[in-house]
């Protein structure tokens, strides 16, 4: 989902992003999403990128990082996006979030 799907029209925090998910009734992905999404999705279309949303890691300088499942010009790809907890988002910036339990 976007921020603008999930109903934001100001630019907002990563914070912002996952709250808004969970009043809506998604929830944060377990870590391993971002590998194991890459494995799946082969088919990804170029230039796609998907930031899963999930409780970020650090890296060694302490940077906040979340997954980035991406596809451009070598290949699909995994990798990461770092963020501070003021930063904001594009409005078209795509989230994976898990959906509700059934």
């Amino acid at each position: 989902m976007t921020p603008a799907e999930l109903g934001f029209t100001d630019l907002p925090t990563y914070g912002q992003i996952c709250d808004r998910a969970i009043e809506l009734g998604l929830a944060i992905c377990p870590r391993e999403v971002g590998p194991a999404l890459r494995l799946a999705y082969p088919d990804q279309p170029f230039g796609e990128g998907l930031r899963v949303a999930m409780k970020e890691v650090a890296d060694s300088l302490g940077n906040r990082l979340v997954f980035y499942v991406g596809h451009g010009g070598g290949g699909p790809w995994l990798g990461t996006r770092w963020f501070e907890p003021q930063s904001v988002w594009r409005l078209g910036d795509q989230f994976v979030f898990m959906g509700p339990r059934k």
